[in-house]
């Protein structure tokens, strides 16, 4: 197989290429450029290229360039489908310390978390082009919002807390677990009854 098989292959199976996968498959970067200039491949971000017929999915894209960034707040809202609101903004977690100048994107939103709390409720859910991305669980979500009430539109915070009380999926144990550790008890119990149902 030469070598514009191997990244032809690559980007069939991982949807992207990346600059590591070349190196280490020992595939000069030449073959990239020449890709590129054949209309096969196009650069979506620094080392990361998909095919040139594909839709950009900025969500798993900006995960490719930084890996410590978890989606949370209104973005995991959209994530897990309790809301209907089109997000504009990207709205990220990273632990207090990290550093956020390379985020060229003017539409990110970054939240800050110690990092006791930082890897609390983290898992997967894939964008509307089928991509993993690091997202809250919904239980870290749901306090999210409660903990930063006064920053969410009241409509959007009382759907997303229903949207969760109807959901076969709610983890009501979990939720006050992370109520505790985030020391929010007494405010998630406050809308406990609105959650249940």
């Amino acid at each position: 197989m030469d070598y514009y098989e191997l990244i032809l292959k690559e980007l069939e199976e991982s949807g992207i290429v990346t600059s590591q996968f070349v190196r280490e498959s020992e595939i000069p970067s030449v073959y990239l450029t020449r890709l590129i200039e054949k209309r096969q491949i196009q650069r979506v971000a620094r080392g990361i290229y998909i095919s040139q017929d594909d839709l950009i999915d900025d969500w798993y894209v900006f995960q490719m360039q930084f890996k410590i960034p978890i989606y949370s707040h209104l973005s995991a809202l959209f994530l897990h489908n309790l809301t209907d609101l089109i997000v504009h903004e990207k709205e990220v977690t990273v632990y207090s310390g990290y550093n956020v100048h390379g985020f060229k994107d003017p539409s990110i939103k970054v939240h800050y978390i110690h990092r006791r709390l930082f890897d609390l409720g983290v898992t997967n859910r894939v964008t509307q082009f089928g991509n993993p991305v690091k997202v809250y669980d919904m239980e870290r979500t749901i306090c999210d919002l409660i903990r930063n009430r006064d920053e969410i539109p009241s409509e959007v915070f009382s759907d997303g807390i229903r949207r969760y009380g109807r959901s076969p999926n709610k983890r009501i144990q979990t939720l006050t677990e992370y109520a505790k550790e985030m020391k929010i008890l007494k405010k998630v119990q406050k809308i406990m009854e609105i959650i249940i149902e």
